[in-house]
């Protein structure tokens, strides 16, 4: 579950001290303190800070509760930094980071919401646990001991959600075990992925070329890759030529790549390879290396394993799609029944750029 790990409606700019607490993939974000300390913690972090938008401007009602431009913007921040490279969406995809992330977050409230329906409470002994753990981590860290109340007010917040939506997603996801004629159908109509792909025993005599080399130097390297080609044709031991010859690390092996699963081997090789009969040397390949000559030594056909084989694994892939299928049903009854408005358009998404390099 790709669950949005926040603090109810507050996100955060706060220091990367947070974005490591308690093992969550998103930063708990401070809604209170001055404007002076937000622009603080986003220098700690490394992130440009977004807090011109008033706190209280709202982007979207969702049954009701708020979620601002603020924490849209700060939520997006977050994400430019730590998803893109160099901090941008791709050209193209602005609108669908921006729903994405929405999504994300109108979700997280809905459910959050369905938790406290179906009276799910936090639970206070991982709560204990992880605040003695964080104090652990922290206690000499500056932006710890100066800002300590609100900070393990946020982590227990956030880490009493967490459990409640975990609560949720077992309850959610406690579907029935399969019958056997279940898994049969199922193991029937998937049987790809109880197929092992064809394996393809391969040869290569490399002649590297440099990427930014003449076309003289592509040239001479075809040529002789063809003369090899040829010399095997007619009679010389393929191993002995790759030990000559080739530059690639199998060269002392005699060129021998070993089995390779089909898809492994370059689409355009794979082409040729496939015309090919076990014993059959290739002409020249130009590769991204340079020149190549390959020699298929063998040849194992597709293994479907058949259902006795396949039952438990069968078993195992048929559970985990219905439980799939469970959660994306509830999440999407929740928004059919959610009344969803959009009360403010936030700014452009590249418009805002955090400092630094994605990761």
């Amino acid at each position: 579950m790709n669950m949005i790990k926040c603090i109810g409606r507050q996100y955060v700019l706060t220091s990367a001290l947070l974005l490591g607490m308690v093992g969550y993939a998103m930063p708990v974000l401070a809604d209170a303190g001055t404007e002076a300390s937000a622009q603080q913690e986003a220098a700690q972090s490394g992130v440009a800070a977004q807090v011109e938008e008033p706190v209280g401007k709202v982007y979207i009602l969702v049954n009701g509760k708020q979620i601002t431009v603020r924490e849209y913007n700060q939520r997006l921040t977050y994400t430019l930094k730590n998803k893109y490279y160099h901090g941008r969406v791709p050209e193209g995809k602005e609108e669908e980071t921006r729903k994405e992330l929405t999504d994300e977050m109108v979700n997280h409230l809905l459910l959050l919401e369905e938790a406290e329906r179906r009276g799910f409470k936090p639970n206070y002994a991982k709560l204990s646990k992880a605040l003695t753990t964080e104090e652990g981590k922290n206690w000499n860290k500056p932006a710890w001991q100066q800002d300590r109340v609100r900070l393990e007010a946020q982590i227990k917040e956030l880490i009493g959600q967490k459990s409640m939506l975990d609560q949720l997603e077992a309850d959610v996801k406690n579907v029935p075990q399969p019958t056997p004629t279940e898994v049969r159908a199922y193991y029937d109509q998937h049987l790809d992925l109880f197929t092992e792909p064809e394996k393809l025993h391969l040869s290569v005599i490399l002649l590297k070329v440099d990427p930014g080399a003449s076309d003289d130097d592509w040239k001479k390297a075809w040529d002789e890759a063809q003369k090899i080609s040829e010399q095997i044709k007619g009679g010389a031991d393929f191993a002995e030529m790759a030990r000559k010859y080739s530059k690639d690390k199998t060269a002392k092996d005699g060129g021998d790549m070993g089995y390779q699963h089909r898809g492994r081997v370059p689409a355009q090789i794979q082409e040729g390879v496939d015309k090919f009969k076990v014993g059959e040397v290739s002409a020249p390949y130009k590769g991204l290396e340079g020149v190549s000559v390959f020699r298929l030594e063998d040849r194992i056909s597709p293994d479907t394993k058949d259902f006795q084989r396949s039952a438990q694994r069968a078993g195992e892939l048929f559970m985990r799609d219905k439980k799939d299928q469970a959660w994306k049903a509830n999440v999407e009854r929740l928004r059919s029944t959610a009344k969803i408005e959009v009360i403010t358009q936030p700014a452009a998404v590249n418009s805002i750029q955090p400092t630094g390099g994605g990761n």
